[in-house]
């Protein structure tokens, strides 16, 4: 059976499951995986799961371009801002209560994702800084089918898929999408959904992020579904 303990974390058998052991057991006779759920993705989610359960927050990021004033040009160049960190906040409510969870990336990337859960950083675009007008990028390919970038020199560029060829002069920075994803293993980062606050009410968690959005996997709370099974006989006509 499950319990939660003086730190608020949930214990059952007497253990602290972690990530995978939670996803393979039972929660009081619940399999979470029976009732795995995801959110929409979007800059803010909000979800009921099981109390002090185990989430599983994917955050995506890309770049940002600050563009110059005036034309982008070789001596009047854009910035182009990668991401070496992942912030993301958990609360009931935007403001109230909230804690935040800091990841570093160990690097600067340009953009893909970061499950939290699993410690997976999935990279969908690198940045380069090109040396020849015909450079070659074979260790990291381009999506040649549906090639996008952005440049700091406002050049045009194009490519075969290994190599880039640009239109001007070298230099100044290039960032671009990948063919196939690339993915750096970094340390999981555990995120516990709120305890509950009595037995009969489902507890709403709000997840966001620093970034460009999110998604979270979690265990949904059986209240919620016997809650949302209420309302929908009523809104029909019927009693409960």
């Amino acid at each position: 059976m499950g319990y939660l303990d003086e730190s608020g974390l949930a214990r059952y058998d007497g253990l602290i499951k972690n990530w995978v052991t939670f996803k393979s057991g039972t929660v009081d006779g619940i399999d979470p995986l029976l009732n795995w759920q995801k959110t929409a993705t979007a800059a803010s989610v909000t979800c009921y799961p099981l109390p002090a359960a185990p989430l599983e927050p994917v955050v995506n990021f890309v770049f940002t371009e600050t563009p110059p004033v005036g034309e982008k040009s070789p001596t009047n160049p854009s910035t182009i801002t990668g991401v070496a960190s992942i912030t993301v906040t958990k609360c009931e409510t935007v403001g109230v209560d909230s804690t935040d969870f800091t990841v570093s990336l160990g690097g600067t990337y340009y953009g893909g994702s970061l499950d939290l859960a699993f410690g997976t950083l999935t990279l969908t675009h690198v940045m380069v800084e090109p040396d020849s007008l015909s450079y070659d990028i074979s260790a990291h390919p381009a999506n040649a089918v549906s090639f996008q970038y952005a440049d700091t020199f406002g050049r045009t560029v194009t490519t075969d898929g290994n190599t880039l060829t640009i239109t001007g002069e070298a230099g100044g920075q290039i960032v671009y999408n990948l063919a196939t994803p690339e993915t750096v293993n970094l340390t999981p980062t555990q995120i516990y959904s709120l305890s509950q606050v009595d037995e009969y009410t489902p507890r709403i968690n709000t997840v966001y992020s620093d970034q460009q959005s999110v998604q979270v996997g979690y265990p949904k709370s059986p209240l919620a579904t016997s809650t949302e099974l209420t309302n929908a006989i009523i809104s029909l006509g019927g009693n409960v």
